[in-house]
């Protein structure tokens, strides 16, 4: 399951043009997978498609609430049942849990969600085994590899953590980090914090620690030979059914002048944005539900989807630009009926209609990929961009009902 393997030679793509989400007629071959439809493929052009957004919508992209230079990022994982047949248990394995009486083939599958624009930066697929430290590394290194410029706060769940994670980023003055910890987490610092307190701490690993590494005597001595200056923190967020007060465990290389402890606090409360995401790619966009048998057919089912959300949430971007610039345009015309219809619209957001039809529109990308005839593949493009367009209505305020 290698990726970054598809080289630029095998595919021409077109990108250069600022305005390529603006006009239907004018998207790009970029927006079109290849010939032979190679999960590779597809992971490499989904790359490059939310590359471009961010590159030509930088500025209208929501950055980090407390530091607003960067993007906010969360890594999530969730796993789906695939069909039973040898080649899936074979590269994905069995679940560990007893499942209704059995233990089902399942596939891992990693995200990192822009949690305050909703794009998918990177999706990594593995076996079910697979764990979440190797996860966030393979993360990581596919964001130096596709953003190597894009400053961003990355925030991790339970399970990521891990030294070779920390050292990864602890270097980066681009790419900053969260990580909510267990306290088993925190005794191998060892660190000793009691609820709300909030400390900054030096620390060295020991050689108990690195062992893992021990087959690679350079970037294990690299570690033992590295002195980290940590922020650990156990903000208070409420208060348990006993009475003892419920906290966070968070470990970040974001220091107190620069982010409050309470900052922190909504800074992870912002992951909520990850689950949002998990939900509609389970719900409305189905991608639980296969309808291919094979390896590359359900990496390239899981892939559409990542594909066909960051086109929606690519429309979206693009019409509230549209609206707000007709709510410009209106002031200067000073038309007051006209202009207060379009104000209003102003302060709306164009807010997807997540339906069970997206799912077709999955299926329809697939067939777009698999079409022969190349000249026809842009205006099939342009129609399902249309109809992506269509899907997203306003959402009106203050509403006491949906």
């Amino acid at each position: 399951m290698d990726k970054h393997k598809t080289q630029e030679s095998e595919v021409q793509l077109i990108t250069e043009n600022p305005e390529f989400l603006e006009d239907l007629d004018s998207i790009s071959e970029g927006g079109i997978p290849i010939d032979e439809l190679h999960p590779d493929a597809m992971y490499w052009f989904n790359n490059r498609m939310t590359n471009a957004i961010y590159d030509n919508f930088y500025s209208r992209l929501k950055k980090c609430p407390f530091m607003p230079n960067f993007f906010q990022l969360g890594v999530d994982r969730f796993d789906c049942i695939v069909p039973d047949t040898p080649e899936l248990e074979l590269a994905f394995g069995r679940s560990s849990n007893e499942i209704e009486g059995v233990h089902p083939v399942m596939v891992r599958s990693s995200w990192i969600s822009d949690l305050q624009n909703q794009l998918l930066l990177d999706c990594q697929i593995t076996p079910c085994y697979y764990n979440e430290k190797m996860l966030g590394v393979d993360h990581i290194l596919a964001l130096y590899q596709s953003y190597p410029d894009m400053q961003a706060v990355i925030e991790f769940d339970y399970g990521y953590f891990s030294f070779e994670l920390m050292d990864a980023l602890y270097s980066n003055e681009f790419k900053r980090f969260i990580f909510r910890l267990n306290e088993n987490q925190l005794k191998e610092i060892p660190v000793q914090l009691n609820p709300g307190e909030d400390k900054i701490v030096k620390f060295q690993l020991t050689r108990e620690q690195t062992r893992e590494f021990q087959y690679d005597r350079e970037f294990r001595h690299h570690l033992l030979s590295t002195t980290y200056k940590i922020r650990f923190a156990k903000p208070i967020v409420g208060v348990n059914p006993d009475g003892s007060p419920k906290y966070l465990a968070i470990a970040t290389d974001i220091f107190p002048e620069e982010v409050s402890l309470d900052q922190l606090v909504d800074a992870y409360k912002d992951r909520w944005t990850a689950e949002t995401n998990y939900d509609y790619l389970k719900n409305d966009l189905i991608i639980d539900q296969f309808s291919d048998q094979t390896l590359e057919g359900i990496q390239r089912e899981i892939y559409a989807s990542c594909r066909l959300f960051n086109i929606i949430i690519g429309v979206a971007i693009e019409k509230r630009k549209k609206i707000k610039k007709a709510a410009q345009t209106s002031k200067k015309l000073n038309h007051q009926n006209q202009n207060q219809e379009i104000l209003e619209k102003d302060q709306q957001e164009a807010k997807l209609k997540y339906s069970a039809t997206f799912r077709e529109y999955k299926d329809e990308l697939l067939d777009i990929s698999r079409e022969e005839n190349l000249s026809l593949r842009p205006r099939l493009t342009n129609i399902l961009m249309s109809k992506v367009n269509r899907e997203l209505v306003p959402m009106i305020r203050q509403r006491f009902y949906k």
